[in-house]
């Protein structure tokens, strides 16, 4: 999947000039004209870096950051402040996420510092893992291999805080055990609703179960990922060889 680039600037012949050279890269590539709009795409699409300009229509550029970072799923995007101000940086609060470009842009030198920078984040994704099953002792057993890789394992208690802990973690992985009865656990209208939440591009959903519970987990969640487990060690193993080395 391309990564995603929201580019925010009121000069029109800029922005279609850093967006051919950024489309040539593969990007996939937003425009927005006023830190309104900006702000607008931001939260819905979820950018994965963002070019932003300080002195904009509507929003300031450093009004658009602010509340990007009191958005739980926005605070975490790079984002590159673009401008001809030589003092651009008093405007924005110290932050790792911010790099500042000076106008006239060098578009090679900045795909380079946006290749570095996408790197660099990538780094920093979500150690989060959310875990939610009937079998206690299997979610235990998946919560000392997670922990045992550096991540941090949230088990919900129940389906409604699992839907809300995906939105408000954005996890790296969501292992969500499959049951054919789904008054005791409904994996399909959990997954449902991860599907159309604001996270679930970045979210992994696992689905796993019981061998004998395969062929019925097929048939209602038609999903790249469902492991069918003999024990928990059998279920360990997969996961260690499939999903996390």
């Amino acid at each position: 999947m391309p990564k995603k680039i929201l580019i925010a600037d009121d000069d029109p012949a800029l922005v279609e000039l850093v967006k051919i050279a950024m489309e040539i890269q593969g990007f996939e590539v937003l425009t927005a004209f006023n830190g309104t709009e900006a702000l607008a795409k931001a939260l819905r699409e979820k950018p994965d870096l963002i070019l932003l300009d300080v002195i904009m229509p509507g929003l300031e550029g450093y009004q658009v950051f602010e509340k990007l970072q009191a958005d739980p799923h926005a605070k975490h995007i790079p984002v590159f402040v673009i401008s001809a101000r030589k003092n651009m940086a008093e405007l924005f609060p110290p932050s790792d996420l911010i790099t500042f470009v000076s106008k006239p842009l060098e578009i090679e030198a900045l795909l380079k510092q946006i290749d570095q920078a996408l790197t660099l984040q990538s780094k920093r994704e979500s150690k989060d893992v959310l875990i939610f099953g009937v079998q206690e002792f299997v979610a235990n057993k998946l919560k000392e291999l997670f922990i045992a890789k550096g991540y941090k394992v949230t088990i919900p208690l129940n389906e409604y805080e699992a839907v809300q802990k995906c939105e408000m973690l954005a996890p790296k992985f969501f292992f969500c055990q499959f049951w054919e009865d789904p008054t005791v656990l409904d994996a399909a209208s959990i997954y449902k609703k991860v599907k159309y939440g604001s996270v679930v591009d970045k979210v992994r959903f696992c689905i796993y179960c019981p061998e004998s519970m395969l062929a019925e987990a097929k048939k209602v969640l038609p999903l790249p990922i469902i492991l069918p487990y003999a024990d928990s060690r059998d279920l360990l193993e997969q996961i260690k060889k499939n999903i996390v080395a």
